[in-house]
């Protein structure tokens, strides 16, 4: 078992001396996390007022970040199907489980760790094995011990 460093821990929140609305609140949020799938678009089609969505945020000079818990694609093709459907979104505004799982094992593996990944190969061909990590086989041949199992499934919609 391999030890991992401390998180980070935030300070504890302290309450807003008076309420705040939601709608005060959602005008002064300087960042938004979005889902994509079911919040941007479902299958092929991009949900009514998403661009305008954007457009008004942008021009707020508000950041977003899309995220996703498909780890089937990487950010560059996620760009790609989001400008097919007339969603302009740079690549390096999306994350996805595969590329926040391998940031997580970035911070908490010792370089050159191997890892096995349960599931889609895809996934760790294109997100987690860099050259921060080795993969582990299964076979004879790659007797390498594994620090880390990640677990990717096979998504029912794209």
């Amino acid at each position: 078992m391999v030890d991992a460093p401390a998180t980070e821990t935030l300070p504890p929140a302290t309450p807003d001396p008076q309420p705040v609305d939601a709608l005060t609140r959602l005008r002064n949020a300087r960042g938004w996390i979005l889902d994509m799938d079911g919040v941007l678009y479902i299958g092929q089609e991009r949900l009514p007022g998403v661009q305008e969505f954007l457009d008004a945020l942008a021009l707020r000079e508000r950041q977003v970040m899309l995220a996703t818990n498909n780890s089937m694609s990487t950010p560059q093709a996620y760009e790609r199907k989001l400008a097919e459907m007339g969603i302009e979104v740079p690549a390096d505004s999306i994350i996805t489980s595969a590329l926040a799982t391998h940031d997580y094992l970035v911070r908490t593996l010792p370089e050159g760790s191997g890892i096995y990944v349960i599931g889609i190969w895809r996934c760790a061909n294109n997100c987690l094995i860099t050259r921060a990590f080795t993969r582990c086989n299964t076979g004879r041949s790659n007797r390498r011990p594994s620090s880390s199992v990640s677990i990717s499934s096979s998504p029912t919609t794209s």
